[in-house]
Formats: structure tokens, C-alpha cells, sequence
């Protein structure tokens, strides 16, 4: 997917403390990938948008309807408005993204792209307002962790991402990332991960080499009940990156398949596929 950059020592994503690099880095982030979507919207044709996509209960179109609506999810948490989709309590990762399709039955792919670039616009607007104000907010995010908000924002940049592999990956496209994005969609899927056996109290302490990606080793830990991952450390277990991020994420084998070794840690990350899809 990317070739390796070179890193200074260590980079960290905290659920509380967020990125290591800044919320202004998240930022530019965001708004590249944003960019990278609409212009790949804005160059497929109606045939593309009704095949399958990866996600095997939904069209291109239904899966560009769902980043519009994680995108009206983001700018209600940025804006403090109220949230778009009945109670937030009642949220289901793994079954509220279905319920919410209903909300855009018979849509147009026009009236879809058209709106997801209005809220974009705005969404950007927002995120600069809260990197201007300096905030530390911490909120509940997507996965029932408490999260500072720019690692909420972040979860918003990891499932357009995700999903956009979803898109391309069937149609025969490429997602490029650079190095600095890779290193924050890489990080934040660990992080992510390692969510559910945190619920519990459960965490996970593992190292582990991703091949291809910018920094190569990554271990996850927490700090009392925050938990965080940060580049470096003695590796336990390695693999493909794209492999293992995408079987993380519920696409692909198991986890310890591509493995071959079911030891605790790898059970723990693997919990987010049952999670979240």
C-alpha cells in the first residue's frame, strides 16, 4: 500500500491523549482523504455504483449512503448538536449502520455524492474550529470508549477509509495512502482492536510487526484504563499489513489464521470482528 518513510523515535495514539502529532495533523488528514473519496465518487460511472461492493449486504452506493451518515454522526459530535439518528445510548456498531440506511431508501447516487460533499465542507470547518480552540474533550466514542475527540475523528477517517477499500478493492482500484496516513489508519485500527477486551477491563499487551507498513512495529498497552499504541517495542507476532488490518476489521481470515497462533492477545484483538461486524 505505501512504501516505508522514515519515523524519528516513536509515535503514539492515546484514546485520551489522542495523536502524538496533533490534532492539526489529524486535520490535514482528514481533509486529504476526504479529498481522495469525492474525487474517486466523481469518477466512477452509475454501473460502479450499483455492484457489489466488499460488504457483502451492500451496493457501492449503500456503502458512500453509510459514510454520509457516520459523516452527519461526526458533525453533530464536532458542532455538540443533537445526534442524527434517534438515541446515541442505543447505539449497536454492529447493527445501527443497517437500521440507518432506512433513513435514505430510493436515494439517488446524486443526491448521496451531493450531500456527503456539502457535509465535508462543513465537517472541515468544524474540525479546524476545535484545533483553533485548542480542545481536550474527551467523548464516548463508536466502540463505547471514552476517546479524545480527535480520536472520535479519527474513527470517522478509518471507517471512510475502510470502506473505500470496500469500494475500490471489488471494482479493481487502488487506495494509495502516504506515509503519514498509513501510520495513523495502521495505529488506529490497533487501537480499535484492542477496544473490546477493554470493555472488561481485559487488556492487551502485545507487540506486533506490520510488513509494508512506515514504522514496522507497533505495541499496544494501556496506561491504568486508557488505552494507547505507540511505534517500536519487541514484536510477538508479524504479518502483512494490509492482510492483518483488513482481517482486524472483518474482512479476510481470521486473525489467527494469518497468524497461525491463537494465542491469548491475538483472541483479544480478534474481538472487534464480532463487535463491530
Amino acid at each position: 500500500m505505501v512504501d516505508p518513510v522514515n519515523s524519528r523515535t516513536t509515535y503514539t495514539i492515546s484514546e485520551i491523549e489522542g495523536w502524538s502529532e496533533g490534532a492539526e495533523a489529524v486535520y490535514a488528514i482528514l481533509r486529504r482523504r476526504r479529498h481522495a473519496l469525492l474525487e474517486l465518487l466523481n469518477n466512477i460511472d452509475e454501473s460502479q455504483f450499483n455492484a457489489q461492493s466488499r460488504c457483502t449486504d451492500w451496493s457501492v452506493h449503500e456503502v458512500v449512503r453509510h459514510v454520509r451518515d457516520i459523516a452527519n454522526v461526526h458533525i453533530s459530535m464536532l458542532d455538540e448538536t443533537e445526534f442524527p439518528f434517534g438515541n446515541p445510548r442505543s447505539f449497536s456498531p454492529k447493527t445501527s449502520p443497517a437500521a440507518w440506511m432506512r433513513h435514505s431508501e430510493g436515494e439517488s447516487v446524486k443526491e448521496t455524492v451531493d450531500e456527503l460533499s456539502q457535509l465535508i465542507q462543513r465537517e472541515g470547518e468544524l474540525f479546524l474550529r476545535r484545533v483553533m480552540e485548542g480542545s481536550s474533550e474527551v467523548k464516548q466514542g463508536p466502540l463505547r470508549r471514552e476517546l479524545h475527540w480527535s480520536v472520535f475523528s479519527t474513527h470517522t477517517i478509518w471507517d471512510a477509509w475502510m470502506h473505500e477499500r470496500d469500494i475500490c478493492l471489488p471494482l479493481g482500484f487502488d487506495v494509495p495512502l502516504d506515509g503519514e496516513e498509513c501510520r495513523l489508519m495502521v495505529m488506529y485500527t490497533l487501537l480499535a482492536a484492542s477496544a473490546p477486551a477493554a470493555y472488561s477491563g481485559d487488556y492487551v499487551e502485545t507487540a506486533i510487526k506490520l510488513y509494508g507498513s512506515p514504522d514496522c512495529t507497533y505495541r499496544i498497552s494501556h496506561n491504568n484504563s486508557h488505552v494507547y499504541v505507540q511505534t517500536g517495542g519487541r514484536t510477538d507476532v508479524g504479518g502483512d499489513m494490509a492482510v492483518i488490518l483488513d482481517s482486524l476489521a472483518g474482512r479476510g481470515p481470521e486473525l489467527s489464521e494469518i497468524l497461525r497462533t491463537s494465542s491469548e492477545a491475538v483472541r483479544k484483538l480478534s474481538l472487534l470482528r464480532a463487535v463491530a461486524t
